[in-house]
């Protein structure tokens, strides 16, 4: 990685340059511009750029920004519009899918600004297949998921998708590595059948393992085909479809099984949890298993096989010193060396807001100061490789 360690954002930036420039917030009503979007790029890049991993920053501009809305954006041959359940396929594209499409242009318009002269990765954070088609509705407002199909649909034409925007990036960022973080907080719900039907009363029927194997391999293929890196992150569920399953679990009749097990088949190399909350001591285990039994894979790959999300969602509560401290505890519960911990990546900050309802929590809310849980995570990163 040409000294650099693996630290960078989860990708969500939910504040406006405003709040942390000093020239205070926006009034309400009025959306964040192009010019957040390029400006939160600069920031990110002039704090992570010599030693650590850039990331292109999914500010909130207002509706089409939202995650859901960017990755159904980039579906080949489908249309989306937006409604009050959320966003839905539809027949024939209308406003909403072109302000979609545009909230993108501002996305690559940043990267060729910020990072066209830039050689070395650079992070872009977006939704993963099984995450997408939970939360993208049919027409009639139900859970693609629910719908053997659309759901195939989907998944197909992302991956169809993601490989277009993947190579459009590579011509704005001819030297940059492209690494692609698809985020999949519902993929162990959707797999556990623990997803709740858009009207709450029942659950959506689980997903077969098959379908998600394929989803993600057509998803890695592509990418990787266009020549960007793929890192699989799982928080976990949340928003609407939250149901407490562990990132790293699911269960099929009954039986616990690691989801693991799943993105082995699916050839997925590089995964990443969040350790933000109080995780069990199978969750560690599972999560060094998958670090042992892939890290040796391909050493001179950017990805580390196992990435840490720390700090709490807002970026706030990232403590250097007790983060460090758990991680070495952690290696020793399960006896491993502290050198084990050099090989790991990390993440910090706010997650890409996925729905409408988080991206509105996320402009309302207060969130730490960019600067501090990006310097701090770099810091992590570096002690933890300083014990190599």
């Amino acid at each position: 990685m040409n000294g650099r360690v693996f630290a960078s954002g989860r990708g969500g930036w939910p504040i406006t340059t405003a709040a942390w420039t000093g020239t205070g917030r926006p009034a309400d009503g009025q959306t964040r511009t192009e010019s957040d979007v390029r400006e939160a790029a600069r920031i990110t890049a002039g704090i992570l750029v010599e030693e650590a991993v850039p990331f292109l920053p999914a500010v909130t501009t207002g509706p089409g920004s939202e995650g859901v809305a960017r990755a159904a954006a980039l579906c080949a041959d489908l249309s989306v519009e937006a409604s009050p359940a959320g966003w839905r396929l539809t027949h024939l594209p209308g406003r909403d899918a072109r302000r979609a499409a545009s909230r993108l242009g501002e996305d690559a318009d940043a990267a060729a600004e910020v990072f066209a002269d830039f050689a070395g990765p650079v992070k872009i954070s977006l939704l993963g297949p099984v995450s997408l088609a939970a939360l993208l509705l049919e027409p009639r407002g139900e859970s693609t998921l629910a719908d053997p199909g659309a759901r195939r649909d989907v998944m197909a034409g992302y991956a169809h998708g993601l490989s277009e925007h993947v190579t459009h990036l590579r011509r704005l960022m001819p030297g940059a590595e492209i690494i692609i973080q698809l985020d999949e907080p519902h993929a162990a719900a959707a797999l556990s059948g623990q997803l709740a039907t858009t009207a709450g009363r029942t659950r959506l029927p689980a997903l077969p393992e098959t379908e998600a194997v394929t989803a993600w391999r057509g998803v890695r293929e592509a990418i990787e085909t266009a020549g960007g890196s793929v890192l699989l992150f799982l928080p976990g569920s949340h928003g609407r479809a939250s149901t407490g399953v562990q990132p790293l679990t699911w269960h099929s009749h009954g039986q616990a099984r690691s989801l693991s097990e799943v993105l082995t088949g699916s050839g997925i190399t590089s995964i990443g949890i969040d350790i933000s909350s109080r995780i069990s001591a199978a969750i560690w285990e599972q999560a060094f298993a998958w670090w042992d039994a892939h890290q040796a894979i391909d050493p001179g790959h950017t990805v580390p096989a196992l990435t840490l999300g720390v700090g709490d969602a807002s970026g706030a509560g990232l403590d250097v010193t007790t983060s460090v401290r758990r991680l070495i505890s952690a290696a020793e519960t399960l006896g491993l060396p502290d050198a084990a911990l050099a090989d790991l990546g990390f993440v910090a900050g706010p997650p890409v807001p996925l729905t409408r309802e988080q991206a509105q929590a996320a402009a309302d809310g207060q969130p730490a100061h960019p600067r501090g849980w990006l310097t701090g995570v770099q810091q992590i990163a570096q002690e933890c490789a300083s014990l190599g």
